[in-house]
């Protein structure tokens, strides 16, 4: 069954055509109805994902191709949803890099790819939108593979295919020059460079969970990828953390697998596939489902932590000297603290005067300055801190 199976997952920069290829994939592999009305971005399917314009979610979703079946995950593409992408490629086995044709490969391009060489996926370059106006698709490729470089990539992942497509017009081609009719030599590709899952029927069920959802009717569902033997509906199972520890005991209450935008009742999962499993109330992501057998979680490699926050800050005042001033800052922020509650403890009046309507006639009253609108704040600001001033100021 395996052989006939293909897991993939499409990465790249936000706004690089990830979702919009998606949709052509869809619809040229004969998910949808010829007369069937289907929305744009149909895989954006939550609320805020829809008004925002952008994929926040994973989500997974199952083509037939000839006599493969492809799983593919569309991912989010901006940073703040990393470790979203992180986790999904713990269970593909290829990757689509996405690379805009005009504007060539962005931070999370680099991000995304970086974590997939280190898995050591042999990804597949398209570089979409070959059919803007300002396109480069030359200019990028050399781009791309000088990125692959910078990344330490290994000599199979150098020589990565590369496509050219444009997802919204929905074709492919192997080189530019090629006709521009469809996508059938990306399915080919697909079919033809990622691997098969390598799996191993023979031993007892185990799945790592990476997404998690509600279902209104089923409870939480559970998604990951079968990595060895097989699950049928109503077999009991538990589900352990990384070290090991059980986290509950529960029964399969419903599996359920990706086919197409909607989703299949199984009456069995075997190793390799991406499938739903219900019936679990406190396992989460990274926790391994397995049988009562099982004592030992998911392999690290797998299961590995999300990179953590690029950027770290910490602020202090208390051992800061600045070079204008020999006294730290956090005396003179006190020093100006001081002023600024002498100086706003009391409204500063101000004259000010309206036209009033009914009396058709001036009137004046007196009102106070907000306080950092007062000119003591200001001063008091300015001495404690000279490098607050405008640049002319300073520079006067």
């Amino acid at each position: 069954m395996t052989t006939k199976l293909r897991n993939i997952a499409i990465i790249a920069h936000v706004d690089h055509g990830k979702t919009t290829l998606v949709d052509a994939l869809l619809k040229q592999s004969g998910q949808f109805r010829e007369n069937q009305q289907v929305a744009e971005c149909v895989m954006d399917s939550n609320d805020l994902e829809r008004e925002r314009g952008i994929t926040i979610l994973a989500k997974v979703t199952s083509v037939m191709w000839k006599d493969t079946r492809i799983n593919i995950v569309d991912t989010p593409g901006h940073a703040d949803f990393g470790a979203e992408v992180e986790r999904i490629l713990s269970m593909v086995d290829g990757a689509i890099v996405l690379c805009d044709a005009a504007e060539g490969p962005l931070p999370q391009t680099k991000f995304v790819l970086g974590k997939a060489l280190k898995l050591g996926i042999r990804p597949i370059v398209l570089v979409n939108k070959v059919d803007r106006p300002d396109a480069q698709p030359e200019v990028v490729h050399e781009q791309v593979f000088d990125l692959f470089a910078a990344l330490d990539a290994t000599d199979e992942q150098l020589d990565f295919p590369v496509l050219w497509a444009s997802g919204r017009q929905g074709w492919a081609a192997l080189s530019l020059e090629d006709e521009r009719k469809d996508l059938s030599p990306l399915f080919d590709l697909v079919v033809d460079h990622v691997p098969p899952p390598a799996v191993d029927e023979g031993k007892p069920f185990s799945m790592l969970v990476t997404l998690i959802e509600n279902n209104p009717y089923l409870g939480r569902l559970l998604t990951g990828r079968v990595l060895t033997g097989s699950v049928k509906e109503n077999t009991p199972v538990k589900a352990i953390d990384l070290d090991g520890n059980l986290v509950e005991n529960a029964r399969v209450t419903k599996i359920l697998a990706f086919r197409g935008i909607e989703r299949e009742a199984l009456k069995e999962a075997h190793a390799g596939d991406i499938v739903s499993i219900a019936g679990m109330e406190e396992a989460t992501v990274a926790n391994t489902i397995c049988d009562a057998v099982v004592q030992k979680a998911t392999s690290p490699s797998r299961s590995r932590k999300a990179t953590p926050p690029i950027i770290s800050r910490s602020s202090g005042a208390a051992n800061c000297r600045c070079p204008s001033s020999s006294k730290p800052c956090a005396a003179r922020a006190s020093s100006f603290a001081s002023a600024a509650r002498r100086c706003c403890s009391r409204p500063t009046p101000r004259r000010a005067r309206s036209w009033n309507p009914s009396r058709k006639s001036w009137s004046t009253s007196t009102r106070s300055i907000p306080a950092r609108s007062c000119r003591k704040w200001r001063s008091a600001r300015v001495k404690c801190f000279p490098w607050s001033r405008p640049a002319a100021a300073r520079c006067a």
